[in-house]
């Protein structure tokens, strides 16, 4: 074999070996990725988060399609997620509600690109158990804080002070121009009201005329009341009661606020003027006789 031959037998060799020598090309990530959030099937009302990545996203105002279709091929739910850094994208339904009629498998559909015949896709499916959610339960009122009180008495409450129990409710009377104070004693003890002339007061005439003894009722039996402090603007009682739950003060009037019309006050005066008598005598005990 003369050199010639030789030498292109070499090269021929060299090339093969340069041909083998090319390193495969990596393999292309997927154009568009997704994946849930868990692997075990969803019950009705459950949260279902779908994560993903779109490998070479062009415009950021592009946004991805996301399809639900029931087993039956129904489509279930339907929006688009924008893309965010990197294009990744994220987004979340509730499994279940009235067209999730079937358990079975759901697929999601996501496509991403302006034109549909260009645009890529990926899906995933999930395993929905079928049911109705669970009803959601009423809401809880909370526990009232403190002593319940009429708007129109909110200012009452700064000023009584208690000593042997606590207040729970201060209303106004029902047809009666009187002031219900409620409250809870462990101990016999005295309940000191400052009562403001303009919510309660007690008068010849209504609103008008001489100052008369309030009435003061407790548990539905006539009690002894004090008027320890008479100004112009207010007048102060002071209360006895004994130890017990849910006790009702009742202090009774000519006028309570808002001020009833002059008919009921009319009608009212007699059992007030028969109550003060009661209650005064209640007070005075046996009278003398001569």
């Amino acid at each position: 074999m003369n050199a010639a031959a030789i030498a292109a037998i070499a090269l021929s060799a060299v090339m093969l070996a340069s041909v083998g020598a090319v390193p495969a090309h990596a393999q292309l990530p997927e154009p568009i990725t997704v994946m849930t959030d868990k692997e075990e099937p969803y019950a009705a009302g459950e949260t279902v988060t779908v994560t993903g990545t779109v490998s070479r996203p062009g415009q950021s105002s592009i946004p991805i399609t996301v399809q639900v279709m029931a087993p039956n091929n129904n489509r279930v739910f339907v929006d688009q997620v924008s893309l965010g850094e990197g294009g990744q994208f994220e987004f979340m339904f509730t499994a279940g509600g009235p067209q999730w009629r079937d358990a079975g498998t759901y697929t999601i559909n996501v496509t991403y690109g302006p034109i549909p015949a260009n645009a890529v896709r990926a899906s995933a499916a999930i395993e929905f158990t079928g049911g109705a959610p669970a009803p959601t339960p009423p809401p809880v009122e909370p526990e009232p804080t403190g002593p319940i009180v009429d708007p129109d008495l909110a200012g009452l409450l700064s000023g009584i002070q208690i000593v042997g129990g606590e207040i729970v409710s201060i209303a106004k009377g029902v047809n009666t121009p009187s002031i219900i104070i409620t409250i809870n004693a462990e101990d016999d003890g005295t309940i000191t009201v400052p009562m403001p002339r303009s919510v309660l007061d007690s008068r010849t005439e209504g609103q008008e005329g001489d100052d008369v003894p309030f009435s003061v009722i407790v548990n539905g039996e006539i009690s002894d009341a004090e008027e320890v402090d008479t100004t112009p603007a207010a007048r102060t009682l002071v209360i006895e009661f004994f130890a017990g739950d849910n006790q009702a003060i009742e202090i009774i009037g000519s006028f309570v606020i808002p001020e009833f019309g002059a008919v009921a006050v009319v009608i009212l005066a007699a059992a007030i003027v028969a109550i003060v008598a009661i209650g005064s005598r209640s007070r005075l005990g046996i009278m003398p006789r001569y």
